[in-house]
Parts: structure tokens; C-alpha cells; sequence
């Protein structure tokens, strides 16, 4: 896989995590935190796997990125806002893009 790609996810990880604690810090929101730590945590890893070459972090990245999309993609949908959930919500179909055309490169051309 490639680094940018892992590089990617890090950067992903890193603002779900710090976007837990902001919103905590500004909102008091326990569940910002607690999620935010648990899935950037998460993502986190695949892209620190992802780095030692591990196709299955990228597999998990892009899991991870399906399922933070369709969390705010149904939060956004629901409150109208586009910040935070519109912003993480682009940021992971960016996320999965990229991805998802990384593994599709690294596929064995078929005959």
C-alpha cells in the first residue's frame, strides 16, 4: 500500500480523535469523546499498520472510514449542520476514495 496513503489515515485518525476532545471540551459531550477516542484510536492503528505494509490496515481503514461516513452522513441528515458531521463526513468519503482506489491497484491484473 502506499505511504501517502497511510499518511492519509494517520491525519484521519488524528483529527477524529482531536474532534472527540473538542467536542467535549466545547459542548460537554461524553459521547464526542468516548467515540472519538475509540474510533480515531482505531484508525489510528490501521494507518500505523498500514505502514508496516499491512494490507489488512488498509482493509480496516477502509471499514472504519464506512462506518464514521454513515454515522454522520445520518447525523448531518438529522441536525442539518454541516460542521461538525458535513466535514467528517466529506473527510471519510475522501478517505474511502483514496483508499479504495489504493487497493484497487494493488490487485492482480486478471486475464
Amino acid at each position: 500500500m502506499k505511504q501517502r496513503s497511510a499518511t492519509l489515515v494517520l491525519i484521519y485518525g488524528a483529527l477524529l480523535v482531536i474532534g472527540g476532545v473538542m467536542g467535549f471540551i466545547k459542548a460537554g459531550s461524553q459521547i464526542s469523546l468516548i467515540f472519538g477516542t475509540i474510533f480515531g484510536g482505531a484508525v489510528l492503528l490501521s494507518g500505523w499498520a498500514m505502514l508496516k505494509k499491512k494490507k489488512e490496515g488498509t482493509y480496516a481503514a477502509l471499514i472504519l472510514a464506512f462506518a464514521i461516513d454513515a454515522l454522520f452522513t445520518y447525523r448531518m441528515m438529522a441536525t442539518g449542520k454541516l460542521f461538525p458531521a458535513g466535514v467528517i463526513c466529506i473527510l471519510s468519503l475522501v478517505v474511502i476514495i483514496i483508499l479504495a482506489l489504493d487497493i484497487r491497484r494493488t490487485q492482480p491484473k486478471k486475464r
